[in-house]
């Protein structure tokens, strides 16, 4: 399997999405909202249950819960049923998905931080994630689906960048005049092996999303927890590029995806 993963989430609706507690003003829905800082709140507990109801059996094989304030002793755990087992059957041993994990590591950068599952897929229509955290706890972005990887690994001299969206301009004096704004991380890479099966997915994901729907990307997704963090990202891509055949069955395709904060 590549050390790409591209998830394209599934769209939710806010009567898909529960929670065992809620603070007031700040309601589990928030998760589907595309504005991470638009944040689901929890307190009066130690472990918050987030239920989502796909409506249909549905395969998944991609959870992840973005910009929460996790700390490093925080864990997670997914639970699923079908819809013939139904919402009873999350409490069941065999409902699990994911075993209880811590949820990001403790060297991850801050200040927000990301839970990440990929493996298996997985038929459900009930899914429960179960997050276990001290205090008050918050998160910003749920996305649910089934990924695209390529077969083959990105190219090297792929990276990440820095965009400081700050304005800047140099006055008559000398000095400078700053309107600072957000700073954030982008990702570059180019495929450069792609059947033709692949650029019709790859194609699909990018006339769906252009560069103002969001989507999330992995870094090297098989690699653990440890960076995680910084190779998770949830935005949108930027100044798409057509791609190139380079050999009768081999495609090319650069491409650079923006983190949304």
């Amino acid at each position: 399997m590549s050390n790409l993963l591209i998830l394209d989430p599934i769209d939710l609706a806010s009567g898909w999405i529960t929670a065992s507690h809620e603070v007031a003003g700040f309601p589990a829905t928030n998760v589907i909202h595309n504005q991470p800082l638009v944040v689901w709140k929890a307190s009066s507990g130690a472990t918050y249950n987030l239920t989502i109801d796909l409506q249909a059996d549905t395969p998944i094989d991609t959870v992840y819960l973005g910009y929460t304030n996790a700390a490093a002793s925080t864990t997670w755990q997914i639970v699923g049923a079908t819809a013939a087992q139904g919402t009873a059957y999350l409490t069941n041993p065999g409902a699990v998905m994911m075993a209880t994990a811590t949820l990001r590591a403790s060297e991850a950068l801050g200040p927000y931080y990301h839970a990440f599952w990929t493996g298996t897929s997985k038929t459900v229509r009930y899914l429960r994630l179960i997050v276990t955290h001290s205090g008050e706890f918050s998160a910003g972005r749920l996305l649910i689906g089934s990924a695209w990887r390529p077969t083959w690994n990105y190219e090297w001299e792929a990276g990440r960048g820095v965009v400081d969206t700050s304005l800047k301009e140099r006055l008559r004096g000398g000095n400078l005049d700053i309107d600072e704004r957000g700073i954030v991380a982008e990702w570059t890479m180019a495929l450069g092996d792609l059947t033709d099966a692949e650029v019709r997915a790859l194609w699909k994901i990018k006339k769906q999303h252009g560069e103002s729907r969001p989507l999330l990307l992995c870094e090297d997704p098989d690699s653990g927890v440890a960076g995680l963090n910084e190779r998770l990202h949830y935005g949108v891509f930027k100044e798409l590029t057509r791609y190139s055949r380079t050999a009768p069955d081999k495609v090319r395709w650069e491409m650079t995806v923006e983190d949304w904060l």
